[in-house]
């Protein structure tokens, strides 16, 4: 896979991804930590992965997608130890009615301290029957930095992809949009869609930890 570097002066920065309606990876999947879509929703609550939390979710849903009742959220860390979550619920389009389209949306916060968020990794499990299906998302970071937009499926029919931002940030708004359109006589599906986030040190972080190692160095060499 090439790697993709995203600077901040493209505006609408497009990265597809798409569907060999396969697996997203996490080492493990606790299923007895999932939470309800609408209970975070009415109660405001987070959910926490790793050294990521979660917050500020809503959902809108038109055809037939499922109500925010029917959609579990569940920590997860994919293969590369980054951590995020799992929106698993009937994610559907059935033949004749137009299309569906789910919209999700939270905010992801870095906890880990001197940490930033530097990347995002998306993967999901399109099902295309009869018809197509994309997940489409859009970044919106706090300060001053062009939206970044990761999209599902891909060219070369991909289900995974990821993005590296050129600027890191401590906090991101996600805007999840998940589109299915049965043309024919089957449905379209997709149970699940998957979302990580990179981290790296903050430059003052960086910075400390070099002169410790700096000073671990030359107390070595003194005795």
């Amino acid at each position: 896979m090439n790697r993709k570097l995203i600077a901040p002066t493209l505006v609408g920065a497009l990265i597809t991804i798409q569907a060999i309606a396969g697996t997203a990876s996490a080492e493990t999947i606790d299923l007895n930590s999932a939470l309800l879509l609408s209970e975070l929703i009415s109660s405001e609550g987070t959910i926490s992965s790793g050294d990521k939390e979660f917050s500020n979710f809503g959902y809108a849903a038109t055809g037939d997608m499922p109500s925010s009742d029917r959609v579990n959220v569940i920590p997860l860390v994919d293969d590369d130890g980054n951590y995020g979550i799992r929106f698993q619920g009937g994610f559907v389009d059935l033949p004749g009615k137009g299309a569906s389209d789910a919209l999700i949306s939270y905010d992801v916060t870095a906890t880990a301290p001197g940490q930033t968020i530097s990347g995002a990794h998306l993967a999901g499990n399109i099902v295309e029957n009869d018809g197509s299906g994309s997940v489409t998302e859009t970044f919106l970071p706090i300060f001053d930095l062009t939206d970044e937009v990761l999209r599902i499926p891909t060219d070369d029919n991909r289900l995974n992809d990821w993005i590296m931002f050129d600027e890191t940030v401590s906090e991101l708004q996600v805007q999840k949009n998940i589109l299915l359109i049965a043309t024919g006589e089957g449905q379209v599906d997709m149970s699940f869609v998957d979302q990580s986030f990179s981290q790296v040190p903050e430059p003052g972080g960086v910075a400390l930890l070099m002169l410790g190692l700096l000073a671990f160095g030359c107390m070595n060499k003194r005795n």
